[in-house]
């Protein structure tokens, strides 16, 4: 009798939960809105973080159901999860309507302190600490930086000249920037001075090449602990690995305990965010914030400094004309070698920022933007509505890529973002840096970034296509960001 029991209760538990399961896969049913069916207990995601990046989801079921309806829903293991694909609904939920969409809903775990960053920080909390880091990001800020960053562009410049020795020489751009970017962010947001660009062994450049150099992980995993976040508490999952952690806690303080009020004050984060703290208004961060925002401003520019000049400097080699107009351009700006670069005179180039604005459209940092609906959310002018704690996935890499918005899009053409072409574009078909409140902060910085060392590397080096570079591109499928697999290109000195 025990037995029968037994396989009556085991038989109840296996049937709620395949009604269980097939109730949670059915919720786009009862929404109205056309949806790709999950396979339980991975959802959609089964390929992601192995076969494919997640931009590559969102991007099949963007040009699948586009035409069907404004969004399409799928499952991230057991959640609700959109897919936008409408453009006027992407202007919504970042802009008009941003305040039902604020929260990014990632995992935060007290374990882990440098999870609670301003990236993945929602509410309140969010609103507070974006208003008191807003000021560090001001252009009158940004300028008081661009000497020092000036100074880092003429190391690498100095660098490729002692490497190369005259001659044309075949060199894996992706590994040389991300050390030069190790050097940049570290001494801008930690305040710690280092030269991984000529020394590879230094720890900064160790901790960023063996946990950050191919981009941070989103797989499986990740997605696991934004799912169950109260499950990855209880079992103490973190982010961050421990090492990390700790090294980057560990460099701020020492970089807050080094400080000598008594000198000139540096321009980096950690000098200013000090500053702040001075501020009573303002109130004061602990060690562990400091840690948090530092960490992911440095993490956030080194990825996209390193990734961003990578697959410019590929794209301008494999279109040699486009290279040789904006040389030009910047010639013209610095008619002698002595000329030294300013603020002003980088922003007098506009095909500069033209090839920049089409590398980050053809290969945007952030493929996929990611909110999470804090209501109950109904489409306007449809019947559809998308339920409260639904993942709102943004596909950026797919509408950069759509061909009824850009002509040809897998081309390569900085004239898209001429003058005349810019004027009849849609506010949300360009989002390199995301826009509305939640935008980045950090984005006039890594312009200016971007085009002082483009301006330095173009007018004393030629790059061309060699033997070594990839084509076509291959992507990390479990970065965080759009990032390839390295990318060989031949460099030589200007005659």
């Amino acid at each position: 009798m025990f037995i029968e029991i037994a396989l009556f209760c085991v038989v109840i538990a296996l049937l709620f939960g395949y009604w269980n399961v097939n109730q949670i896969y059915a919720i786009w049913l009862k929404c109205n809105i056309p949806f790709d069916k999950g396979q339980f207990p991975y959802g959609n995601m089964k390929d992601v973080g192995e076969k494919m990046h997640i931009f590559e989801l969102t991007n099949n079921l963007y040009k699948r159901m586009k035409k069907q309806a404004p969004v399409a829903g799928f499952h991230v293991l057991t959640n609700a999860a959109v897919v936008v694909t409408d453009l006027d609904v992407v202007k919504r939920i970042l802009v008009s309507d941003s305040n039902l969409f604020m929260d990014r809903g990632i995992y935060r775990n007290e374990e882990d302190p440098l999870s609670g960053n301003l990236f993945n920080l929602d509410g309140p909390k969010y609103k507070e600490m974006h208003n008191k880091l807003m000021p560090l990001f001001s252009t009158e800020k940004i300028k008081l930086m661009f000497q020092s960053m000036e100074e880092f562009a003429d190391r690498l410049s100095s660098y490729f000249f002692d490497f190369i020795e005259g001659r044309p020489t075949d060199l894996n751009l992706q590994d040389i920037l991300a050390r030069y970017s190790s050097d940049v962010m570290g001494t801008t947001f930690l305040g710690s001075e280092c030269n991984s660009l000529r020394d590879e062994t230094t720890e900064l450049r160790r901790i960023s090449k063996k946990y950050l150099g191919k981009g941070r992980e989103r797989g499986l995993k990740y997605f696991f602990r934004n799912t169950f976040q109260e499950t990855a508490k209880r079992i103490k999952m973190t982010e961050t690995p421990k090492e990390v952690s700790d090294f980057f806690v560990r460099l701020v303080k020492s970089s807050i305990d080094n400080r000598d009020t008594t000198k000139p004050k540096k321009n980096n984060l950690i000098e200013l965010l000090m500053s702040e703290n001075t501020n009573e208004k303002s109130g004061s961060l602990t060690l562990h914030e400091t840690s948090a925002h530092a960490y992911i401003f440095y993490v956030a520019g080194f990825e996209t400094l390193t990734n961003t000049l990578a697959f410019c400097l590929y794209e301008i080699s494999k279109t040699r004309e486009i290279q040789e107009i904006l040389r030009r351009q910047i010639l013209q700006v610095f008619k002698h070698k002595a000329d030294q670069a300013s603020y002003d005179s980088i922003n007098e180039i506009p095909y500069l920022d033209q090839v920049i604005n089409e590398t980050l459209r053809k290969h945007p940092p952030a493929p996929v933007l990611f909110r999470t609906a804090t209501s109950d959310y109904q489409l306007p002018n449809t019947n559809m509505v998308i339920p409260m704690g639904t993942q709102i996935m943004i596909p950026v890499y797919a509408i950069h890529h759509d061909e009824t918005i850009y002509t040809k899009p897998e081309a390569y053409n900085p004239d898209r973002f001429n003058k005349d072409n810019m004027k009849d574009g849609h506010a949300c078909s360009f989002m390199p840096f995301s826009c509305g409140p939640r935008a980045c902060i950090g984005s006039k910085f890594a312009m200016m970034h971007l085009k002082i060392t483009l301006v330095n590397l173009l007018r004393k080096f030629r790059f061309s296509i060699g033997s070594k570079t990839p084509f076509p591109l291959k992507f990390d499928k479990k970065a965080a960001v759009l990032s390839a697999d390295d990318i060989w290109l031949t460099v030589e000195n200007l005659k």
